[in-house]
């Protein structure tokens, strides 16, 4: 409902013009020095969508894109068929493929040091945590998620029963603890990304970088 209140355009226009690409982001580009070898590390974070067909547009923004990194979330098991290729091309994988658009794999061409998908509040939830061993950087912890979006009808699969979940409660609480984690390690360099099914101005998005004291990349679900 419009309140007719200009006040409100300009509340809305303060939270949400950070996270546009007119404003300037949180992390900035590295300057190089002359003479010194830079080295880039790039990632692409896509919610594919379960159930999608459309491999070759899939396969066509990997390859237009080229990065080092590709999380592709809701991949499911015919996404999982149709993607295989991928495998040719980056000789690390972790993740785990589920259907109802509960899968999350990583293909790397960066070697990991470590891997593992762990179920932070839900056994139907996957995240990844990895290890980067990245060239002339050393060790970069990385972390993909994907938390359940608020208001979605969940049943609680461990439990066995079908009381549903109508709020924010356990994606803020898996976004917490992977907080928590970056907060225990706070000499390791982290990357933190995924769909969080939140926007970057709201309360929980700031706890977390209060928190983990990452840095939010503007426009995307990343830190």
């Amino acid at each position: 409902m419009d309140s007719g209140d200009p006040r409100d355009s300009g509340w809305h226009l303060y939270h949400i013009l950070p996270f546009t690409s007119v404003w300037p982001t949180e992390v900035p580009t590295a300057e190089v020095q002359s003479g010194e070898t830079q080295t880039h590390l790039s990632v692409l974070t896509a919610n594919v969508t379960f159930k999608n067909d459309r491999f070759d547009e899939i396969l066509a923004m990997v390859r237009r894109e080229d990065p080092d990194l590709v999380l592709l979330i809701e991949v499911d098991h015919n996404l999982a068929e149709g993607l295989a290729s991928l495998d040719d091309d980056y000789a690390y994988r972790v993740g785990e493929v589920r259907d109802e658009g509960l899968g999350i794999v990583l293909w790397s061409r960066i070697p990991l040091l470590e891997k593992e998908v762990k179920h932070l509040v839900s056994e139907r939830r996957p995240s990844i945590f990895a290890t980067l061993d990245v060239p002339e950087i050393g060790p970069v912890r990385f972390v993909g998620a994907h938390p359940v979006p608020p208001g979605l009808h969940e049943r609680n699969a461990s439990k066995g029963d079908t009381e549903e979940r109508r709020d924010s409660r356990e994606r803020d609480a898996e976004l917490m603890l992977i907080a928590r984690h970056v907060q225990e390690d706070p000499d390791n360099r982290w990357i933190v990304t995924g769909d969080f099914n939140d926007v970057g101005w709201s309360d929980t998005t700031r706890l977390f970088a209060d928190l983990s004291d990452l840095k939010i990349h503007a426009v995307a679900d990343a830190y």
